[in-house]
């Protein structure tokens, strides 16, 4: 459930939400602290132990002591109004907390856990999809929810929206994780849905209510659905879709990734059948999920009866053993060079006039020992930290520490380094130089 607020409580949770320090120094000043207010008290003496026990530069100090005068009359309205509450990390499903560096700090909710959340699927998918993937996204959802599952995806317009109503026609949970504050629906038209999730299930942010959608944010919300999951389904996806580094990152933490076939001649299914190729599980029907994962379970499903127009139910008795190992995604996947997102890359980035921009050429490769001039087409934060990249991975902190940047714009510019080619994400927030252009 969620934590039970004061105005107090909640206008601490606020401030430190606006804080900006890495997720992981978050998390570890609230296991010693206890508290976001007792951080704050930490951070107005002289700062020693944190600086020495938890490696807080002095402008960390600075803005953890900006953040407690925070004007958040706002947001605290919002959260009111929308019934807004906070989760803390001791009360998430046990699978997210167990993603390492990508635990969340803490997260806003609407709705609430529920103990069946330990057992969630995530479905996710392009934005721009067929019909068949509707058809199929929307079914898998039903059938998983009727088996017991909560599905977890992000909202988004196209497969997400599909698999959440899917789960909710099911008489099922679903989890939806957002890339904005909890008081902004995003897109608009799912406004009736997100209502609906609230009431069977939680919509999950890591941002303040009044927090409009940022391309950084994508992301980050989507190592949450990946850590909400035992399994990872990928409906329909574009061959450089945001979905396959969906994938690649449920891969990294040990969740099974499934892909489901398509019609060879559509762009929506080159990227399940490269996920196949590098070895995804093939997915035909939900009980190759239930299979693999090993599920024992009984549901109601409606079936048609011989008499036309006319509808049944009965139940049926999925028993399966668990089959051995996991699908590891290939090394292609994780340098496609894209957000963690669960949206093509032209959805989450749009050009000034509102139009989807072309896709950067793949930058020139030279060979280890050549010298190199930095790229061209490059921002300004983008060139900073393009220069700081190594053949060796760098920890996202010691980036953002060294180019002066702020944790927010830090990963927007290394979300762009990676769609353009010259940056990768590996596990725990480490990157490294990937490209050179001569």
């Amino acid at each position: 459930m969620p934590h039970p607020l004061s105005l107090q409580d909640a206008t601490a949770w606020l401030r430190l939400s606006y804080a900006g320090l890495p997720t992981h120094r978050t998390r570890a000043l609230l296991h010693h602290f206890g508290s976001p207010e007792t951080v704050f008290a930490a951070a107005q003496d002289e700062g020693k132990l944190l600086r020495s026990e938890f490696k807080i530069t002095e402008r960390g100090l600075e803005k953890l002591r900006a953040c407690v005068s925070r004007d958040v009359a706002r947001q605290l309205d919002s959260m009111v109004t929308h019934d807004i509450g906070v989760v803390t990390e001791d009360e998430f499903p046990s699978l997210l907390r167990q993603i390492d560096d990508d635990v969340p700090a803490f997260l806003f909710v609407r709705g609430s856990f529920s103990e069946r959340d330990e057992q969630t699927i995530g479905i996710v998918g392009t934005r721009n999809m067929s019909e068949y993937g509707r058809g199929l996204a929307h079914t898998f959802g039903v059938e998983l929810a009727r088996a017991g599952w909560t599905v977890a995806s992000g909202l988004a317009r196209g497969i997400d929206t599909a698999a959440h109503m899917g789960a909710l026609d099911g008489g099922g949970r679903t989890i939806a994780a957002t890339g904005c504050g909890l008081d902004i629906v995003y897109p608009s038209e799912n406004r009736d849905l997100m209502t609906r999730i609230e009431s069977s299930g939680a919509v999950l942010s890591e941002w303040a209510p009044t927090t409009p959608p940022e391309a950084w944010h994508f992301p980050a919300r989507n190592r949450i659905i990946v850590g909400l999951s035992r399994a990872v389904i990928v409906v329909e996806a574009q061959q450089k879709s945001g979905a396959l580094i969906t994938a690649t990152l449920a891969a990294t933490h040990d969740r099974t990734v499934f892909a489901v076939p398509g019609n060879i001649h559509k762009p929506q299914s080159r990227g399940p059948h490269q996920l196949i190729r590098e070895g995804a599980e093939l997915m035909e029907s939900v009980d190759d999920v239930l299979e693999f994962l090993g599920s024992e379970v009984r549901f109601e499903v409606e079936v048609e009866s011989e008499a036309p127009k006319s509808r049944r139910s009965r139940p049926i008795e999925i028993r399966s053993e668990k089959k051995k190992g996991a699908s590891v995604v290939g090394e292609a996947s994780a340098t496609l060079g894209l957000p963690l997102g669960g949206a093509d890359e032209t959805d989450i980035f749009p050009d000034s006039s509102g139009k989807n921009p072309t896709r950067p050429a793949p930058p020139k490769r030279s060979n280890a020992g050549e010298s190199s001039a930095p790229p061209t087409n490059l921002a300004p934060n983008e060139l900073r930290l393009y220069l700081l990249l190594e053949a060796d991975a760098r920890h996202i902190d010691d980036l953002a520490e060294a180019a002066s940047l702020e944790a927010g714009p830090t990963n927007a510019a290394l979300v762009m380094l990676e769609i353009k080619g010259f940056a990768r994400r590996l596990p725990g927030n480490l990157f490294v130089k990937t490209a050179k252009t001569t």
